[in-house]
């Protein structure tokens, strides 16, 4: 099973309804198990302060995390919820 059917799994919320505006600390992934590990190696962790710096055409997005960039698919984005951060 790939990693985007294995998130495809779990319910869908979050992260690919935001604005590419401000930062953003993520509150919950919920992922299957078997995709968590991968998740956690692209650097996405509960608490972890993150900024969408693109969108793409079909849902995907370039996240920042500090100073690295991440993409990630629309899939892996529904199961990411968020909070902004007040500057």
């Amino acid at each position: 099973m790939t990693l985007a059917q294995l998130i495809a799994a779990a319910p869908r919320r979050g992260l690919h309804r935001r604005l590419p505006a401000g930062s953003l600390r993520i509150t919950d992934i919920d992922v299957v198990p078997a995709a968590r590990l991968r998740v956690r190696e692209m650097g996405l962790r509960v608490g972890q302060v993150i900024r969408i710096a693109q969108r793409g055409a079909f849902g995907g997005l370039v996240l920042a995390i500090g100073t690295s960039r991440v993409a990630i698919d629309r899939a892996t984005a529904q199961h990411i919820s968020v909070e902004e951060i007040q500057p």
